[in-house]
């Protein structure tokens, strides 16, 4: 009789950001936001990190909060269209034996939604968690034992810095909006593709 027990098989853990990096938000939320506040917000420069922040400033934090609220509420987190290419790379990731774990900074009353989402549009993933502080909620799992997280992907880079500083591969995918400057691990690339050739050998 053998006394070699069977090791316990970990694993890797790939963590996904939601919008604009699978599903195509900002189309959708531009539509309605310009609508609701009679404007085009495509002209605004959107060289920072989060064009949130700076229409929070122009429109005020009140009545962008409102309209955001409101947006959510229509149910527009449902019938997103899905970018191009991202059920393939989730396809990809999952048949390569990584755990996928969608985190998104939505709200968690958007849980939901964003459920129907996913499974509507047979999107494979293991694990769906709602965290404004992505890196923070990483690190916490780090902390408690969380095993094998292996790479991140963001169209945010605030946070792909604050990511790669904690020593996760830290992807940022290519935006007019992102182009700051990034921490030295920050792996810019223009495609999802791009991250299997990096993580799939």
């Amino acid at each position: 009789m053998s006394h070699l027990r069977r090791r316990r098989i970990i694993k890797p853990t790939a963590v996904v950001d939601l919008d604009g990096v699978i599903a195509d938000y900002f189309p959708v939320f531009e539509q309605k936001f310009n609508k609701e506040f009679n404007t085009d917000i495509s002209k605004i420069e959107t060289d920072k990190h989060d064009i949130f922040e700076l229409l929070r400033t122009k429109y005020g934090v009140g009545p962008f909060n409102a309209f955001l609220q409101e947006f959510e509420r229509e149910g527009n987190l449902r019938t997103l269209d899905v970018l191009p290419y991202a059920k393939e790379f989730l396809g990809q990731l999952d048949q390569s034996g990584h755990r996928i774990l969608a985190l998104t900074a939505r709200p968690e009353s958007t849980e939901q939604d964003t459920q129907y989402w996913l499974e509507n549009n047979e999107l494979p993933y293991h694990e769906l968690a709602f965290r404004r502080h992505k890196a923070d909620h990483l690190r916490y799992r780090m902390a408690m034992g969380w095993p094998n997280i292996k790479f991140m992907i963001e169209d945010n880079a605030t946070t792909a810095n604050k990511v790669a500083e904690i020593g996760i591969n830290s992807y940022l995918l290519n935006m007019p909006y992102n182009q700051e400057q990034t921490h030295e691990s920050v792996i810019r690339v223009n495609s999802l593709q791009e991250v299997l050739n990096h993580e799939i050998k």
